[in-house]
């Protein structure tokens, strides 16, 4: 991300790393960064999981521990997409909103509503 100095982004990986050995959120160490770069914490989000993803090598010098690492990454099968999509949809017609509608899709589970 422009702006952020090597120092900056270890100080990211650093605090994240404290933050899963300590069972914290990630997102309240997303939201505290953002506040201090004037940010929006989508996007030190959306960063950090670049970086961890290692799809681009932002700096030659990061090293990133292992335990960041993101889980493997399930997708829907073309079956699972249609249903989901046609759920939603016939849920916006009756006045839900497709927040609500993957929340009960996921019956109240947060890590599979945000899958």
């Amino acid at each position: 991300m422009k702006n952020f100095t090597q120092k900056d982004i270890n100080d990211l990986i650093f605090k994240c790393k404290t933050a899963k050995e300590n069972g914290a959120s990630l997102t309240t160490v997303f939201n505290a960064f953002a506040k201090k770069h004037g940010k929006a914490s989508g996007s030190i989000r959306n960063f950090y999981y670049k970086l961890v993803g290692n799809k681009q090598k932002f700096f030659d010098d990061i090293c990133i521990p292992s335990s960041l690492k993101p889980a493997f990454i399930e997708e829907f099968t073309r079956a699972e997409t249609k249903s989901v999509i046609k759920t939603v949809l016939i849920n916006k017609t009756l006045g839900k909103s497709v927040r609500k509608s993957v929340y009960e899709l996921a019956n109240g589970n947060d890590k599979l509503a945000l899958r």
